[in-house]
């Protein structure tokens, strides 16, 4: 059931203080971008702007988020990752998915990069409040192919002597990240809880999912020209997101996207017909859309083989 709202306003106007009236992390996606909108022409907040940028977003979704702080006059703050450290952990996850089967992980800690850089910027200008795009369908911690309990049952089914190198080299590149990246190594309330004074709320627990807006794409295209590829509406705007979808469809017969899908289709936001017709491009594309990373030039010594069409 959403909040509503009202619930948010009054959460907002007791959280107020500093320069901004909050923090927004976007992606270039409809959801973040939707955020964005909402939050300066609906709310009149004042807002200013985060993206951590991996090295893994499309060019198009870089664009989006550029045009539309210009336009509603956002500041925006990019926070870049070390590029050749984010490709040191992906060929690593790669090189264990040869063994697995599957990549375990893909992400590579750009979420907790997310987190970090909203967080940095909350702080320096005094803010409390990061309003996030995430919904309730995203947050997967439940799931049984996703978290720390699924790596270790499905690693433990491997031979340890061929993956364990290559494991503790990723375990270690992503805990010096995060040490440069001033987050702790592991703390579950700095990574999915509020901290201090910042407090994080998601937007859709109050107000109806972007994708339940019929027209929102329109909108987002009239209001901050914002864009999307030319075969996906969402979902387009990272090369590592194809990896999610394959492991996804590997172990359960429906894409990650699809899940989400199948969410939508329940809430009526979506047909059944739209949900399986998007569905079939992704499971028909999901080969050659994890072959797209492998045009950077940083992977071209990456063999996918094992990613089976």
């Amino acid at each position: 059931m959403l909040l509503g709202e009202n619930k948010l306003v009054d959460i907002l106007d007791g959280q107020k203080s500093g320069s901004y009236d909050c923090v927004i992390p976007v992606s270039g996606g409809k959801d973040s971008t939707y955020v964005l909108y909402y939050a300066v022409k609906k709310l009149g907040l004042k807002v200013i702007c985060v993206n951590y940028d991996s090295g893994f977003q499309s060019k198009l979704a870089m664009r989006n988020m550029k045009r539309a702080c210009e336009i509603l006059d956002v500041p925006f703050v990019i926070y870049k990752a070390d590029f050749q450290e984010r490709v040191k952990i992906v060929k690593g996850i790669l090189n264990i998915a040869k063994t697995v089967g599957i990549p375990i992980g893909i992400c590579a800690n750009c979420h907790n990069g997310i987190r970090s850089a909203s967080r940095r910027v909350a702080k320096l200008h005094g803010v409390k409040t990061i309003i996030s795009g995430t919904t309730q369908f995203e947050r997967f911690g439940a799931n049984p192919i996703t978290g720390r309990n699924y790596s270790v049952r499905r690693l433990a089914k491997c031979s340890l002597p061929k993956i364990l190198p290559s494991l503790i080299r990723v375990s270690a590149l992503i805990a010096l990240e995060r040490i440069r990246l001033g987050m702790p190594i592991w703390d579950r309330k700095y990574f999915f809880g509020d901290n201090g004074n910042v407090k994080t709320v998601h937007l859709y627990d109050y107000i109806p999912w972007a994708c339940m807006h019929k027209d929102i794409v329109e909108l987002l295209a009239k209001e901050v020209g914002w864009e999307h590829s030319k075969e996906r509406v969402d979902r387009f705007d990272c090369l590592l997101h194809p990896f999610l979808n394959y492991k996804w469809f590997q172990e359960t017969g429906i894409s990650l996207d699809g899940y989400l899908y199948s969410d939508m289709v329940r809430m009526g936001a979506m047909s059944r017909e739209d949900a399986l017709s998007r569905e079939q491009t992704i499971e028909r594309k999901l080969q050659e859309d994890c072959s797209d990373l492998i045009k950077l030039p940083e992977f071209t010594d990456v063999a996918l083989d094992w990613v089976r069409p």
